[in-house]
């Protein structure tokens, strides 16, 4: 068992060195350069190279538009791509879609609503009507999740807030973690970083030790034993959140079996490159930088 163990540190180990030995401005060029090349030259960003000639993607730009906010670069054509955005947004429903004319949803909503703020072309009358559309629509957690991501700056009735933690809290274990088996790590950082948004305050900031962590220093997803970019991004998030630069600086090691020849990241080693993911390894890295500021 102490064998395993070791083997398992010296493995993890090394794959954290690696990370920090290969030459990380060319790492995030090519990355630049994966996400240039899933531009529509109509406006907006495609998810993937499968996908290139369909309609853009609301989520894929917005992916791209942070990937370079966090290059510290511009994203190219902005106004072009910020028009694209624009035209997602449905008049009758106060909010996104992620193609024009397509069915509107709290999750698109909170993403376009972001992005809008990233952008900084978010004016008073869409972001009123869109806090308003989130509070009077988010109901499940991924919902309630994801409003809270665009809410956590923004001003609204601390009831709604008190109202949505109880929702969270009904599906908490008597431990105060979230889930159970291979998705506890992912449930868990999801649970705590949206009651952290919700202003409540949690207790158990020690529960996602390194008995969580898998082999491949990644994270189990909510089916499957295997690790996942998507995964890691929520997990990685909540140490993030509570400044645990050694549990990010751990994870880097699985966020390079994720990158790929094209510059791009998969969710999974071997898979397909996706600007998702790619959005996901960039951030990931920059949380685990220590010039990295909040």
């Amino acid at each position: 068992m102490l064998m395993k163990s070791v083997a398992v540190f010296m493995h993890s180990t090394w794959l954290v060195l690696v990370c920090f030995c290969f030459p990380l401005a060319a790492q995030e060029l090519s990355a630049l350069k994966f996400v240039d090349s899933l531009e529509n030259p109509l406006g907006g960003y495609w998810p993937n190279l499968g996908t290139k000639g369909k309609s853009s993607s609301l989520r894929a730009t917005v992916a791209a538009l942070r990937v370079y906010k966090y290059e510290g670069k511009v994203l190219p054509n902005f106004e072009k791509h910020t028009d694209f955005m624009l035209s997602c947004w449905h008049e009758k429903d106060s909010a996104f879609a992620d193609f024009p004319g397509g069915p509107t949803d709290v999750i698109l909503a909170a993403v376009g609503l972001m992005g809008a703020r990233d952008g900084a072309f978010l004016n008073d009358e869409k972001r009123t009507l869109g806090i308003k559309y989130l509070v009077d629509n988010a109901k499940n957690f991924e919902e309630i999740r994801m409003a809270s991501a665009f809410l956590a700056d923004e001003p609204y009735n601390a009831k709604v807030a008190e109202s949505w933690q109880k929702t969270i809290l009904t599906r908490v274990n008597k431990d105060g973690t979230f889930g159970s088996g291979f998705s506890k790590p992912r449930d868990s950082a999801s649970a705590w970083v949206t009651l952290m948004r919700l202003q409540f305050s949690l207790k158990n900031y020690e529960q996602l030790n390194k008995d969580f962590r898998m082999k491949d220093g990644g994270f189990g997803s909510e089916s499957s034993d295997r690790s996942d970019l998507e995964t890691a991004y929520r997990v990685s998030r909540y140490f993030h959140m509570i400044n645990d630069q050694k549990m990010l600086r751990e994870t880097l090691g699985f966020i390079e079996t994720c990158r790929n020849e094209d510059g791009g990241y998969g969710p999974r080693p071997g898979e397909k490159s996706s600007l998702g993911s790619t959005y996901h390894a960039i951030i990931i890295k920059k949380w685990a930088d220590p010039r990295f500021q909040k």
